[in-house]
Parts: structure tokens; sequence; C-alpha cells
């Protein structure tokens, strides 16, 4: 069997006619999670993991579609380890099911889950081997036959791009080049379900995110389902179709990428993803075209406008989340007086392509707000001191009530 027709067979889970470029892409329009019809391949059902006194997962109900690359995002402590290592079969949930493929595996041991396979932080390479017989170590433990097990190693070293290094030993490769042992160890045992534990945490930021491209191109080649673990934002908004925000053993919320940022639920959601402005107020009036008035905290009589969300009453306490590249920066004050701050610039941060301003308001906040740097000029023409207006469109902020 070549390599192409390894990944193009039915041993990845997916059929070739169903299989097109970025298929886990939710911009390509896979989104099986849309569709009633369709059935997980994994669901996790109520499922309470307790050590002890301490709910590491707290009555979590998920469900994760075949050929997704699913992201479980979190701070340390926050469980998606544990809910990774249940699925794996290493931990057993206190309460709840764990079902794979219409099968309740919740009992099952780890080397009865054939269809699983786990790549671990430590990479855990045995050192005394060489790449090709650390990449088939999986497949001789299972006493495949020697013709098939040189097959499959070399068809993974092919995919990872490892094929000229496979008589070295793991000390004599890079950071990025022994995770990608680890990567072809598991996917020679062909998984339809792949399980990565902060895949990624050993490496540089720069090799890091040249590994999150390899990691997308290999899954969308060979169909198999992701599911990777990470505390790493920028990672998970990278390689992800969807991903499961978790705070303190629970779901805070589960959305593509593009959704998190653009449409968080909550203040918690908003602030653990990416950079963001959270200004406080109170709801004044309901106007019939959509949208609602808030007065700021600051009390200064000014009105912010957002596009309104369900269950809002007069006199409610809210929260207004801005990203900072959503502000327009200003030395002049605008005509507008809805979404408008004014304040005093503290810091100015020089990225080339874009400059940071970090904003003391007239109401004692600090915002930031971004400015692309369109021109060639190396002077800025907002600087430190300098007083500035931020205003902001109305359908450019979300209104969060918790």
């Amino acid at each position: 069997m070549t390599v192409s027709s390894a990944i193009n067979g039915t041993a990845a889970g997916t059929a070739p006619a169903d299989r097109r470029s970025r298929t886990a892409a939710p911009q390509s329009g896979f989104a099986p999670w849309k569709d009633p019809s369709r059935t997980p391949i994994i669901r996790f059902e109520n499922v309470t993991k307790k050590f002890g006194d301490f709910v590491a997962v707290d009555n979590i109900t998920l469900d994760i579609y075949e050929r997704e690359f699913f992201a479980l995002l979190g701070p340390s402590g926050c469980g998606k380890t544990t809910l990774l290592r249940m699925l794996a079969g290493f931990e057993k949930p206190t309460e709840g099911r764990v079902i794979v493929d219409g099968q309740d595996i919740t009992d099952l041991a780890p080397y009865e889950r054939s269809n699983i396979n786990m790549m671990f932080q430590s990479y855990a390479l045995f050192p005394h081997m060489t790449v090709e017989r650390n990449v088939g170590f999986g497949l001789r433990q299972e006493g495949m036959p020697a013709e098939e097990i040189k097959q499959r190693v070399d068809e993974a070293m092919a995919l990872v791009e490892l094929g000229k290094f496979a008589h070295r030993k793991p000390h004599q490769l890079s950071g990025g080049q022994q995770q990608r042992v680890a990567l072809a160890r598991a996917i020679a045992k062909k998984p339809r379900i792949m399980l990565l534990d902060e895949p990624l945490g050993a490496l540089d930021k720069k090799l890091r995110n040249q590994a999150q491209f390899e990691l997308m191109r290999i899954q969308e080649q060979t169909g198999t389902t992701f599911v990777i673990v990470t505390h790493d934002q920028e990672e998970a908004m990278t390689v992800a179709s969807r991903i499961a925000v978790m705070h303190q053993g629970k779901l805070e919320q589960v959305s593509t990428p593009g959704e998190i940022y653009e449409a968080p639920k909550s203040r918690y959601v908003a602030q653990f993803i990416g950079d963001v402005n959270i200004m406080e107020g109170k709801v004044v009036a309901l106007p019939p075209d959509g949208t609602v008035d808030i007065t700021p905290a600051s009390g200064d009589g000014r009105i912010f406008k957002a596009v309104a969300c369900d269950g809002l009453a007069i006199g409610q306490n809210v929260w207004l989340s801005v990203r900072p590249e959503k502000f327009r920066i200003s030395l002049d004050e605008p005509q507008s007086g809805v979404n408008v701050v004014k304040g005093r610039v503290d810091d100015v941060g020089y990225l080339g392509s874009i400059s940071h301003y970090h904003v003391h308001t007239e109401a004692g906040n600090r915002v930031t707000a971004l400015r692309a740097n369109s021109s060639h000029s190396v002077e800025r023409a907002i600087s430190w001191d300098d007083t500035v207006w931020l205003e902001w469109p109305v359908d450019a902020s979300v209104l969060l009530k918790t």
C-alpha cells in the first residue's frame, strides 16, 4: 500500500468521496455539529470525575464529530487533561458515560480501545531505539507481521517527513523532529481518534507555530479525528474546528474559533481568548431597533450602544466586551456622542505592522487600542501623553450579562 492509498482509504475512517481540501475548517462548510441527523463519534454523557472531595470534571456532556480537530482549552487545573484521560481509558468517570462510535467504552481498559491512540506531552520516545524502531513499537507489541510493520512505518514517516532520519536515535534529533516521531508512532496504528496532550508545549514559539500547521496538514490528509488539550489560546484558535473553553471543571462555551472570539458568552471566555476591553454599565433603554442603551459605570453622562441580547431589563447591570482592534483611536473628538471614550495615552508599543496604545480613560480605566501602521513613517501620529478619543461601531462590541 502506498502512502496515498493509506491516506485515502477507509482505515482513517472516512471514504475518499467525503474528503476535500481543508476538510476540518468551518470556513469550508464542514460543520457536522449543525446537522441534527449526524451522530457524534465521541460523546461524554453527564461525565463527572472526583478525586476525593475535589471535582475535576463537573457533569459534562459534550459531542465531538468524525474528522473534527477539536480543542479542549483552559488554564491548569480546569479539567481538560482529566477529560482527555477518561477518553483514553487512563481514568474512569465517577459518574456518567463515555461513548465512542455508539459503544459505551466507560469500563474498557486503554489497550481495549483499539480505535483510539494518544500522543503524550513528554513524547515518551525510547532513547536506545532508532526513529523507525520507535515508530513501529506499538505495531510490534500487537504482533503485526514484519512486512506490514515496515509498510506502515514507512507511510507514517513519509507523512511527517522523517524518512531520512529513520536510523537516528532520539538524542540526535531536534525537539520538533522528536515531536514528529511521537506523532508518526501514533499515526502508524491508524486510529480513528488521535488524542494529543499539550503536544507542542516543549517547542519554542517559532517551531510551535510551524508544528501547528503540520498537525493541521496531517489531520486533513488522514481524516482522523483529533482531540487536543492545550492552554495556549493561539494554538487552539489556529488548529481547531471547534474549541471547548473549560473553567473549574465545567464547559464555559463550545464554539468555532471565530464564534468564541467574536461572540463570547461570558466575561471569562472574552478575557481568556485574546485581548479584550471590558466596560461595565447599566441598561437605560431598549429601543425597538434591536439595540440597547447603556450608561457606563463612570456616570459621565455618555451613552454606550450595543446590539441587544435576550433577557435584558431596564436597570440591569451588563458589561461591554470590545476587542482592541475594534477601536478607532484619534486625536480629534468624534462628532457622535455614542460609544466614545476620552483618555490619555500611557504607553505605546510599536510592533511593525501595528501599534498598541494603552489609554487611561477619564473614568479611571485602562484600555488597549490597536492601530494599523499603513504608512512608512517612523514617527507615530499618536504618542505618549496625548489626549485621545476612542470610538467603536455599535455592532463591534459584545454585550455580556455574566
